[in-house]
């Protein structure tokens, strides 16, 4: 699902096969639609609210495995919401 696209001392930022976004902007859209803050979004995915901030600002970048997880359960909560 996801490709390497730059290896980076701080960390690694992962592009979308299908539409180049890094993890940080893929992260930004999904809880945008969701409409959760990101006081909710962190507390949803339960992790630090920094930790949450630090990932959107693409200044921290979780391991894919982690990514991955984040997206779906990001996905899952939009999902909730449609219903």
């Amino acid at each position: 699902m996801y490709t390497m696209a730059a290896k980076i001392g701080k960390g690694k930022i992962l592009k979308m096969k299908d539409n180049n976004m890094t993890f940080s902007e893929k992260l930004k859209s999904a809880r945008a639609e969701t409409g959760l803050s990101q006081v909710k979004a962190s507390a949803a995915l339960g992790v630090p609210r920094r930790t949450y901030e630090n990932w959107e600002a693409g200044s921290r970048v979780p391991a894919e495995y982690v990514q991955e997880s984040v997206l779906k359960k990001i996905e899952e909560i939009r999902g909730d919401d449609k219903k």
